[in-house]
């Protein structure tokens, strides 16, 4: 694939994430909203109440700072290549080896468009990432079409424990410890026990190989049980021993509703 091809389809799917109300939940005092722990010791942190990196002015908003410049702009084509944007942008780059494309959403009627070295070819990484997210939102908005609550409270509530379906993962990920004040980073081990929104904070901010696989399964099981979901450890084993045709439909279907929906 064409690396202009993927990288506007890698904004397209960006913004169709960012467009979805529940990723407003990543600010540092949105620990209680998502359930996502490490919010709570990076907020401390910043107060010099636990042991953190400090973060830039940025990451310090607060959710009702942050909002989705886009909830209204559905089926936002990409624009042509703003030259002068581009310039600027390569003189930002310490080699000309990258390849990027920057989406500039200052003015939202009006996004400017940079890309550099658009037609070559790279591996795409972890963009792939995005598409997961996007098929887990699509599914809640499936399952619970009109009502958000239930969807976050999902999020919030579901379990999601570390198995086989793990990879070998070069990414640490945040714990807090709250007895010790302090942020432990480590790689995913199999039994560790989080939420599914901690799952998906883990598989975008460090992007975590690992917590992107659990999310995959999860999704899986989202598309497969519907308002059943979260089911017990056994219906679960019970699901991913039938065939692999079937499972592997199941997890194309949601990505590429996703995908489609976004």
């Amino acid at each position: 694939m064409k690396i202009n091809i993927m990288l506007k389809t890698m904004i397209a799917a960006f913004v169709a994430v960012i467009s979805i109300q529940l990723v407003q939940a990543y600010p540092l005092d949105g620990a209680k909203y998502t359930g996502i722990q490490r919010l709570e010791g990076y907020r401390l942190g910043q107060l010099g109440k636990a042991r953190s990196r400090k973060l830039p002015s940025g990451a310090l908003l607060n959710m009702d700072q942050v909002t989705p410049r886009l909830l209204n702009a559905r089926g936002l084509q990409i624009p042509p290549v703003d030259q002068k944007f581009t310039a600027e942008i390569r003189k930002l780059l310490r080699s000309s080896s990258y390849g990027i494309a920057v989406l500039d959403l200052t003015d939202p009627n009006h996004p400017v468009y940079a890309e550099h070295n658009a037609t070559r070819h790279f591996n795409p990484g972890s963009v792939g990432k995005l598409a997961v997210a996007m098929g887990v939102f699509n599914a809640l908005k499936e399952i619970y079409p009109d009502d958000i609550a239930a969807r976050e409270r999902v999020l919030r509530t579901a379990q999601v424990t570390a198995d086989g379906f793990i990879i070998h993962d070069s990414h640490s990920v945040p714990f807090w410890r709250p007895e010790q004040k302090r942020i432990q980073k480590r790689r995913l081990h199999i039994g560790d026990t989080a939420s599914l929104w901690t799952y998906l904070d883990w598989m975008l901010s460090p992007s975590s190989n690992a917590a992107a696989s659990m999310v995959m399964k999860h999704l899986m099981l989202l598309k497969k049980f519907g308002r059943e979901y979260p089911v017990s450890k056994a219906q679960q084993d019970a699901f991913f021993r039938g065939s692999r045709k079937e499972l592997s439909a199941i997890l194309r279907a949601g990505l590429d509703d996703g995908v489609r929906a976004g």
